[in-house]
């Protein structure tokens, strides 16, 4: 009975391996970028960059002080939970 478990632990632990191998190889091609999605992250951010100096100092100010009511917000609601 003892070599049985032993031999089952040692398949499963080939399993194991074979399987980390596997993922090994496949995580290496994932982690590959074209050349065209490169291009494409690359215009995303510039365009990105774009829109958010398009933003107003007016606006800015606006969105800061909603943050900032959104937060006094949550906190008198978590306030009045612990009632």
């Amino acid at each position: 009975m003892h070599n049985v478990i032993g031999t089952s632990m040692a398949s499963e632990s080939n399993a194991t391996e074979k399987t980390s191998e596997e993922n090994g190889s496949s995580q290496s091609g994932k982690a590959e970028i074209t050349e065209e999605q490169r291009a494409r992250m690359e215009a995303n951010r510039l365009k990105a960059l774009e829109r958010r100096a398009e933003i107003t100092e007016e606006q800015r100010a606006r969105m800061e002080a909603n943050r900032l009511k959104a937060l006094e917000r949550r906190a008198a609601l978590s306030q009045a939970s612990q009632l």
